[in-house]
């Protein structure tokens, strides 16, 4: 899910139209629940930014830490959700 997604699903306080459906979570708990969200989408990008400037890294001679890219990219998501979800409306 992507970080505007999340945001249009928190706004709307519910996940879907299907029958049983339940409302979005509400509070400290959205707000937890999207930061876990935006920290692993964040992570998947990070590990793929990463394996990317490693070849192109090694193709120059050079040496890149992984782990720099993958942690960057956790914290990068989860501030960037959260950000998207507190800052709205509370309508």
């Amino acid at each position: 899910m992507t970080g505007i997604k999340l945001y249009l699903l928190a706004k709307s306080g519910v996940y879907s139209s299907a029958p049983g459906s339940g409302q979005a979570p509400e509070g400290f708990g959205a707000v937890l629940l999207y930061a876990i969200l935006g920290a692993f989408c964040g992570l998947l990008a990070g590990l793929m930014t990463g394996q990317i400037a490693r070849y192109i890294a090694f193709l120059l001679g050079r040496s890149t830490p992984l782990h720099l890219f993958a942690i960057g990219g956790a914290l990068a998501g989860a501030t960037l959700v959260v950000f998207l979800v507190t800052s709205g409306d509370s309508k």
